[in-house]
């Protein structure tokens, strides 16, 4: 699907797009609350200041992705795999990342309240003290058992 096919579809209202392919596209400032995402493979896509509060993100492969100043609010990035994103001032907020592959990506400045990081992968992750430790959760502490 092309970038500007995407937008318009985005803009009329459309939210699965599961499995999607992108690559080399500007999605900067879009909103896309509650959009469904999951298996999609993205490569140098643009969610600068993007709205993905409530997506599911689940399987999703994110690669050279820029989501700087993006709102990940409640998003769902289970068996996520991010390899070098751009993460600084992002809003993590109640995030889900159970089983996430995070490698060489930058959370400076992220905000992790309640979010959930992974029992698997986070290496070459770039954290400041401010970012990893407030608030943070593991899936045992949301979900006892």
């Amino acid at each position: 699907m092309s970038p500007h096919s995407f937008r318009e579809q985005v803009k009329s209202g459309r939210r699965n797009f599961k499995g999607i392919t992108l690559s080399d596209c500007n999605l900067a400032g879009l909103n896309l609350q509650n959009v469904d995402l999951s298996y999609a493979n993205l490569e140098a896509v643009d969610f600068h200041e993007a709205d993905l509060s409530g997506a599911n993100l689940t399987g999703v492969t994110l690669f050279k992705v820029n989501m700087t100043g993006a709102n990940l609010q409640r998003a769902t990035l289970n068996r996520a795999r991010l390899l070098s994103v751009r993460m600084e001032a992002t809003d993590l907020r109640q995030a889900n990342f159970e089983m996430a592959s995070i490698m060489d990506t930058d959370l400076n400045d992220a905000n992790l309240w309640g979010a959930i990081l992974p029992d698997g992968e986070l290496y070459g992750a770039t954290l400041t003290m401010r970012t990893a430790f407030v608030m943070v959760q593991t899936a045992e502490d949301v979900f006892p058992e």
